[in-house]
């Protein structure tokens, strides 16, 4: 019997990193529509994605199956109801929050800061919010809320707030408690853009990080960290003697990243480090960073989920690493579970372990472009199920009603990981 992807989201997304040719006969029926329906919801993913080129594969080959340009179903699924199983949040982009640490916002007075006025100035209590008027302002230390009531800053509906200026580092929260931060973009760092520090109960979302010497968003020695909608780039203009990572979470506890875009800099992409243990990263699109685009290193029960990583720019990086760096950590990486994610087009292997001990390690239900891959079965501590390699080719056959997938079982089939050098900090 013939075998079909189980995962259609993920597969799908392959088909963006390929070059189709026109089949001979694309006619769809609906056993097919839900693989169709998947890709035209990674369409849209992909373009929020900034990956314009991708996108129009992506497009030429919907049509080419009998959609109409916008992605619109054919009138058969439309009819037959089967227009695909696949659950809401399965792409980048599109998570739901699992931690429940972003809570207790929004209940107190709005409080407004007009254009060219002063954030610092505004002076409000747990559950308040500040709302700023589009424009340049300069750097300020958020008040503290209390247990349960956050205090918000946020830009105003559909105003562009960027935060400028403010020393080495251009926000920093230190000791801070019960802040959300929402909308805000912060630009040029002399130093880190964004530092946290000794804080709890600090969330990020729907901001961007425009820029910075070292690491873009450095989070330090903290607990209940949301990270949420953010946009990364441009970061670690030093290169490689830069300190931190574009989105680096180091010695903290009880965490959630998700639904991030963290893409061209100049290190590691999402850098979970040293310690840093209770925590997920699901949901985030990272590319074109210096690479690892993902990195997990030296740390203890963290879930790596329904991200796509791609196109790392240094040679010999993956777009997924597990480590315990000697060096910075106690050398021990363990309960990790990396499922369900899309990896394609790095330039290393797709996921890699490098150095360490290992134990509790779950790489499972991923799925990898031509040429990436996931690790070997010969490290110990590591379980291998259900990776699908080589999925352009064969999500193009299943697709068009024909072929079959290759998979790797618990013992795996991927190559073997070479060492990928010292990452650094």
């Amino acid at each position: 019997m013939r075998r079909r992807l189980a995962l259609s989201s993920a597969t799908a997304a392959l088909l963006a990193a390929a070059t189709f040719a026109a089949p001979e006969a694309a006619a769809i029926t609906p056993a097919d529509c839900s693989w169709a329906a998947t890709a035209a919801r990674l369409l849209e993913k992909l373009q929020q994605a900034g990956n314009p080129q991708a996108g129009a594969g992506i497009r030429a080959r919907l049509v080419e199956l009998g959609f109409s340009p916008d992605g619109t179903l054919p009138a058969e699924c439309v009819s037959s109801g089967n227009t695909g199983s696949g659950q809401s949040g399965d792409e980048p982009l599109q998570g739901v929050a699992e931690k429940g640490i972003l809570t207790g916002t929004g209940n107190g007075q709005v409080i407004s800061v007009g254009s060219g006025g002063s954030i610092e100035s505004a002076d409000p209590q747990p559950g308040d919010i500040v709302e700023i008027a589009a424009g340049d302002y300069q750097s300020f230390t958020p008040k503290n809320g209390a247990d349960g009531a956050y205090v918000t800053y946020r830009a105003a509906p559909g105003a562009k707030v960027v935060i400028t200026g403010g020393g080495d580092d251009v926000l920093n929260l230190e000791n801070a408690s019960w802040v959300h931060i929402d909308g805000i973009t912060v630009q040029n760092g002399s130093r880190f853009a964004v530092q946290i520090t000794g804080s709890d109960h600090v969330a990020l979302t729907n901001c961007e990080v425009d820029g910075s010497q070292d690491g873009g968003m450095r989070i330090y020695d903290s607990s209940f960290i949301h990270v949420e909608g953010c946009d990364v780039h441009g970061t670690n203009a030093k290169g490689t003697s830069a300190d931190s990572e574009a989105l680096s979470l180091e010695k903290v506890t009880d965490f959630e990243v998700f639904n991030n875009r963290v893409h061209d800099n100049g290190e590691e992409g999402i850098d979970i480090k040293y310690g840093s243990n209770g925590g997920a990263v699901h949901h985030n699109a990272a590319w074109s960073n210096r690479g690892p685009n993902i990195y997990i290193d030296g740390s203890k029960d963290v879930d790596v989920h329904h991200n796509w990583a791609w196109d790392t720019t240094e040679g010999s990086k993956p777009g997924i690493m597990l480590a315990a760096e000697a060096e910075y950590s106690d050398g021990n990486i363990s309960d990790i579970t990396v499922r369900d994610n899309v990896v394609w087009g790095n330039g290393g292997d797709g996921i890699t372990l490098w150095q360490g001990n290992f134990s509790g390690i779950k790489i499972i239900d991923n799925v990898f472009g031509d040429g990436d891959s996931p690790p070997s079965d010969s490290q110990g501590g590591v379980e291998l199920a259900g990776n699908v390699t080589g999925a352009i080719p064969s999500a193009l056959e299943a697709i068009t009603g024909g072929g079959t997938s290759a998979a790797n079982d618990s013992e795996g089939n991927g190559r073997a990981s070479g060492d990928s050098g010292d990452e650094g900090n």
